[in-house]
């Protein structure tokens, strides 16, 4: 396996260095461990671009809330495992260090922007989705909410709810950040009609995490494609355009619709009845 190989590769480059830098020697043995870990894909983005759709459609399952209006903002970990109790699957992982299995009751309490659900929010580090999905023995994803969102008009304006909303927004955006830094691969969502707030938000990624092949481990995905007639019957060209106006922050850039994605695999499950 290639897992072997690399590993074998990493400990005796480790023993050769230890003599000459332990330090580096120590990094590369850290490295070996971790050979057979799944790795980690951050999925990224601004607010109401799609990101649940796609998690939901690399899962081919309905894990992440998705809704037509921005949700409340936590941070979701997909990993592989059996909930130890089927009804309550997430575990929430606390500010405070303290976790408690929670089930769609919990959840669907952390949806919508009213004082309570934000207060409720602004004490969560994490939730923890175990899932046996056979994708996940390959990668952890990491769901993370969308940047930059504004308060809508019709919200509760009082001074307790912007400064708490906008604490929290600081937060999950400085969070994100730190995640995309760590993160083996970085899906990053975009709609389908290319904004300068695209190139501004990938500027402001690179400013955060000092790290110069960033871009070599970063594909963009353009959602909901099967909203435009046009990019659907030349997707190639539609994304090489989008790619130039990406250069240097990107990869690649692949046009998707998790819609249609979802449609084709219910239709294939049912024998194209």
């Amino acid at each position: 396996m290639i897992q072997n190989t690399v590993r074998d590769g990493l400990e005796q480059a480790a023993r050769v260095l230890e003599p000459v830098d332990p330090a580096a020697a120590l990094d590369l043995r850290r490295l070996a461990g971790e050979v057979d870990k799944p790795c980690t894909v951050a999925v990224v983005g601004r607010v109401k671009q799609g990101k649940s759709s796609v998690v939901n459609a690399l899962l081919d399952a309905d894990v992440a809330m998705e809704g037509t209006t921005e949700t409340t903002a936590t941070i979701n970990h997909m990993v592989y495992g059996v909930p130890d109790t089927p009804d309550r699957p997430v575990l929430c992982v606390w500010r405070d260090g303290s976790i408690d299995a929670c089930g769609r009751d919990f959840l669907d309490s952390l949806q919508g922007h009213d004082l309570a659900t934000l207060q409720r929010a602004n004490g969560i580090s994490r939730l923890e989705y175990r899932l046996p999905n056979p994708f996940l023995r390959q990668a952890t994803l990491v769901d993370t909410p969308g940047t930059g969102a504004a308060v809508d008009e019709h919200q509760n304006r009082t001074a307790e709810y912007l400064a708490l909303e906008n604490e929290l927004r600081q937060r999950h955006d400085a969070e994100t950040r730190a995640i995309e830094g760590r993160a083996d691969a970085i899906i990053y969502v975009t709609g389908h009609v290319p904004k300068s707030n695209d190139l501004r938000f990938l500027e402001a990624f690179g400013r955060g995490t000092d790290e110069p092949s960033r871009a070599l481990k970063a594909v963009a995905v353009i959602t909901k494609i099967d909203s435009r007639p046009d990019v659907l019957s030349n997707p190639d060209e539609f994304a090489a355009e989008y790619a130039e106006a990406l250069k240097g922050h990107m990869s690649a850039v692949i046009p998707v619709s998790a819609s249609l994605c979802r449609a084709a695999r219910r239709l294939q499950a049912d024998e194209w009845a």
